[in-house]
């Protein structure tokens, strides 16, 4: 018995059944928790939203606080940017968005079947037949068409669910708002409110949770973004056919390291082998340079800390947040891992020092 009693495995397993013994019991009476569910569901998707625009126009804001010397003046241009962008997006953006993805479903078979037909008579053929032969195109044609729809539909949603809601409308750009004028005090005020013994601690964790977010969010979708802006003037410049539409789908993919450029440049080099083989060369050499530009040049400038994220462990978190909750969940899985492991650093090095002191 003393055993037990001092035993580590013994604890570990009379906790994780005394969790499972609560959720059981509080799972019975849902009606308890539903005004919770409620607000949850209210104010996740703005705070979200929120917090994403906050951290893409905050190197904005810091540059314009730097060139200014004036934080009233500084807010009021960022925000008057960010309302510019998003009338932008919903009004210029979105609709053609949704046009040219209605073409390209039409003319996706059309496109595979030419390129597959230049893949038989190039000097390719005897490399990629076998391959190829392996392939049913009609299926590769039908889950690229749901991946674009899905994206599309998810996105026209989004833009409609807003445009209904009242909450959401007023609510995104008071938070933004706030964010930029108040945003410093939130930690001090944490500071403030929390024990003497764990200030230090939830310093830190405000801390690692502001500069991951900046890392991530604002660092990447920017670079994001020139990748989208760049690969739609070469294919502007290339007369490709939904040009809108691929680089959307390259800024949009870019956003998974590793594998998120490659897969984004296919639909493309598709739709130029569909057209001419010698666009497709010029479309291969184009999309190199400008991979070549965030690397060397657009990453180390943005982004002010790289996240190191172990190759196999971004495909299991990518399958896991696209498996839970869809592509949604496939932008958002990455950075709060990466808050996560930050504010498991530090409060891991909290216990040690706490342990220390005793």
């Amino acid at each position: 018995m003393n055993y037990l009693k001092t035993s580590r495995l013994f604890g570990a397993v009379v906790l994780v059944w005394l969790v499972g013994l609560c959720i059981l019991t509080y799972s019975q009476i849902t009606f308890v928790f539903r005004p919770l569910e409620a607000v949850v569901a209210t104010t996740f998707v703005p705070v979200l939203i929120s917090i994403f625009i906050y951290y893409l126009f905050l190197p904005v804001y810091q540059l314009l606080l730097k060139r200014t010397g004036k934080k009233r003046v500084s807010l009021y241009i960022t925000f008057s940017l960010i309302l510019l962008v998003c009338y932008l997006i919903v009004s210029q953006i979105v609709p053609q968005l949704i046009t040219e993805t209605a073409k390209f479903v039409s003319q996706a078979p059309q496109m595979m079947r030419a390129a597959e037909d230049w893949l038989d008579h190039s000097v390719f053929e005897q490399w990629v037949a076998p391959f190829v032969k392996t392939i049913d195109t009609n299926k590769i044609v039908t889950a690229f068409v749901q991946l674009i729809t899905g994206a599309t539909v998810g996105l026209s949603s989004l833009v409609r669910i807003a445009s209904k809601s009242v909450i959401v409308l007023f609510t995104i750009p008071v938070l933004v708002f706030y964010m930029f004028k108040e945003g410093h005090q939130f930690p001090l005020f944490l500071k403030r409110k929390s024990p003497e013994r764990f200030q230090p601690l939830v310093g830190n964790l405000c801390r690692d949770f502001h500069e991951t977010s900046a890392a991530y969010i604002s660092g990447k979708l920017l670079v994001c973004l020139y990748v989208a802006v760049s690969s739609y003037f070469i294919f502007l410049a290339l007369g490709l056919p939904n040009a809108l539409l691929l680089g959307a789908v390259c800024g949009l993919l870019d956003i998974v390291p590793y594998f998120g450029p490659f897969i984004g440049a296919v639909p493309a080099l598709f739709v130029a082998l569909g057209s001419n083989p010698r666009t497709a060369v010029w479309l291969i050499i184009c999309i190199t340079i400008v991979q070549l530009g965030e690397s060397y040049l657009v990453s180390p400038q943005v982004m002010k800390s790289t996240l190191h994220i172990h190759p196999i462990l971004v495909i299991f978190l990518l399958l896991i947040g696209g498996n839970l909750f869809g592509l949604l969940g496939m932008i958002v899985v990455l950075p709060t891992y990466s808050i996560i492991m930050a504010m498991g650093k530090s409060l891991w090095q909290f216990r040690e020092m706490d342990k220390q002191r005793q």
